[in-house]
Formats: structure tokens, sequence, C-alpha cells
């Protein structure tokens, strides 16, 4: 029994079509695939630009969270010297202060050991006129503790307020650093994401 041109030319077209198809399918999910490559390829570039941005920043941060540190501990000991200072000035003029008290009653009462029959009369106006010089010199003593008081304050309180600040500057850098930290996980999360997917 012959087989015909007529018998196998069908199964022939119809391999054609077939073959054709496939590579029609090929080509174009090959097309697909260039294409999702491109695509991929061109957002791991902007996320490894942004990672480069983000890394830079963070450097920057640092290195000013570091000079506010710095900054910080050297405001803290010039406060401390100021403060032991203050301490100082208090405990002298406390121990003026005492000494003027003891002096005044060892005055006293050696003016009052003094007074005898004679000096009867101008015994008290003496001891008047002492105690009144005496408390001139408390008063006088008492003002130039007082003005070294405020003096010194006056010198910590600008240290105090540069604390602050810094305490501030400090916190907001550590914001910016937890936020850029948040923002360059999230992007490595995304590029972590884009390869799975394109594999």
């Amino acid at each position: 029994m012959f087989v015909t041109i007529q018998d196998w030319l069908p199964g022939v077209l119809l391999g054609l079509v077939i073959a054709g198809a496939l590579a029609w399918y090929f080509q174009a999910a090959q097309n697909s695939l260039r294409a999702a490559n491109a695509v991929s390829n061109e957002r791991e570039s902007s996320l490894t630009t942004q990672l480069s941005a983000a890394t830079s920043k963070q450097a920057v941060v640092e290195e000013q969270s570091s000079a506010l540190t710095a900054d910080k501990a050297e405001l803290q000991v010039k406060v401390s010297k100021l403060e032991t200072r203050l301490e100082d000035e208090r405990k002298a003029a406390r121990e003026k202060l005492a000494l003027l008290e003891e002096a005044q009653a060892k005055l006293s009462d050696a003016f009052k050991a003094l007074s005898s029959d004679a000096l009867k009369s101008n015994n008290q106006s003496f001891l008047e006129l002492a105690k009144a010089t005496l408390e001139k010199f408390q008063e006088g003593a008492r003002g130039d503790l007082e003005s070294r008081r405020k003096a010194i304050d006056e010198l910590v309180k600008p240290l105090s307020a540069s604390l602050e600040r810094v305490d501030k500057k400090l916190g907001e850098i550590e914001k910016e650093r937890a936020t850029a930290y948040t923002s360059l996980t999230e992007q490595i999360k995304m590029m972590a994401t884009s390869q799975a997917q394109l594999q």
C-alpha cells in the first residue's frame, strides 16, 4: 500500500504550524524575560544608588553624633568644675562667717570682761560701736558671698543651656539615624524581593 502526498501533507502542515507556534511562544517568552531583566537591572541600579546615599547620610549623622557627644562631655566637665568651684566658695564663705560670728562673740565677751566701774558709763557705747562695726563687716562678707554666688550661677546657666541643646540635638540625630536604618532595611528587603521574583 503506497502513501500518497495527500496522506502525509496534512500531518506535515500541522507539524509546521505547531513548530511555528512554539517558536513564536519561545521568542515572546524570551523577549518578556529580557524586558523583566532590564527592569530588574534598572531597579537594582536605583536601589544601589539609594543605598549608597543612605550609607553616606548615615556616616554624616554618625560623625555629627560623635562630635556632639564630645562637646557634651566637654561641657559636662566644665559644669562639674564650676559646681566644684561654687561649692568651695560657699564652704569658704560659711567658714568666714563662722569665724566672724566667733570673733564677735569673743570680742563681746572680752568687752564685757574689761568693763568695770570706772568704764561703766562708756562701756555700753563702746560695745554698741564694736557691734555696729562687726555688723557692717558681716554685711560686707554676706554681700561678697552673694555676689560670688551670682557670678558663678551666671557662669553655670549658659553651660546648662548648652547641655540641654546638645541633648536635644543628639535626640534628633538619633531619630534621623533610626529613620535612615529603617529606610535602608526596607530598600534591602525590596532588593531581595526583586531578586527572588527574578529568580
